[in-house]
């Protein structure tokens, strides 16, 4: 069996063209809308301690919200979030992920609480 030239199996996989944001899945069912302001969290913990912080929101969907934050949260932390200089009504929610970036941050997944039908 003869090999092909490495280039030519580039050039013929269909997979090589292919670029991160052509193979990256989305899974949430309300697309994520990009934003960044500065907003302040009050969070409570699994042991009903309360704490005050500021984050940086980073994208916001119906459902949830992207934030960025100099400490680690667990999931399950209960958070409220106000908007400083965003119009945008106190949101509670719980965080669902917490994932290091790498450079002394977080990134925190929160989802919002269900709004109860008038």
């Amino acid at each position: 069996m003869s090999r092909l030239p490495r280039q030519q199996i580039e050039h013929t996989s269909p997979i090589a063209k292919l670029n991160a944001d052509q193979l990256h899945m989305e899974r949430r069912r309300s697309p994520r809308r990009p934003i960044e302001e500065m907003v302040t969290a009050v969070f409570r913990d699994g042991r009903e301690r309360f704490g005050l912080t500021r984050v940086i929101l980073l994208d916001s969907s119906h459902t949830g919200l992207g934030i960025k934050a100099d400490q680690s949260f667990e999931p399950g932390t209960r958070f409220t979030l106000t908007a400083n200089n965003v119009p945008m009504p106190h949101r509670s929610g719980t965080v669902v992920r917490c994932i290091p970036c790498g450079d002394g941050a977080y990134s925190v997944g929160v989802v919002f609480d269900r709004l109860k039908a008038a």
